[in-house]
């Protein structure tokens, strides 16, 4: 991921989150039809795994997380945490849901110079989840 010149961060553990939460999410503006299977959503606190456990249970569509999968989503904890690795660069790790994947954990590295450039991604799965629905 390569930014344009004009965007740079102030170096702040704010503007490394928000850029990793910016490049997560911009591929969701105005969506259409078959684009709406991209339906990440930042989850940020128990607050926000409580909403998807709830959301999951009113859908008309899919399955409800089971009982196991709901209480591994609440023993996990998902404030975002940023930490500086070294004088070059800025991990930061932000736990996301998707009804086609589940509960994720991302650590993206980002340079702290501009142009900040991720320089390594890793993925973990914390809960999987499959609404099953197939178009």
């Amino acid at each position: 991921m390569e930014l344009p010149s004009p965007l740079s961060l102030d170096d702040k553990p704010e503007s490394f989150f928000e850029l990793v939460v910016f490049e997560a999410l911009a591929g969701q503006f105005y969506l259409v039809w078959h684009d709406n299977y991209n339906d990440t959503q930042i989850v940020t606190s128990q607050r926000d795994i409580e909403q998807v456990i709830s959301s999951l249970e009113k859908r008309d569509f899919g399955t409800p997380l089971t009982s196991e999968q709901k209480d591994q989503a609440r023993q996990n904890d998902a404030t975002p945490r940023v930490s500086y690795v070294g004088k070059e660069t800025v991990a930061v790790s932000v736990v996301t849901f998707s009804k086609w994947g589940g509960f994720t954990r991302v650590t993206r590295h980002v340079s702290r110079k501009s142009p900040h450039k991720c320089t390594k991604t890793q993925t973990e799965t914390l809960i999987k989840y499959s609404c099953e629905v197939v178009f």
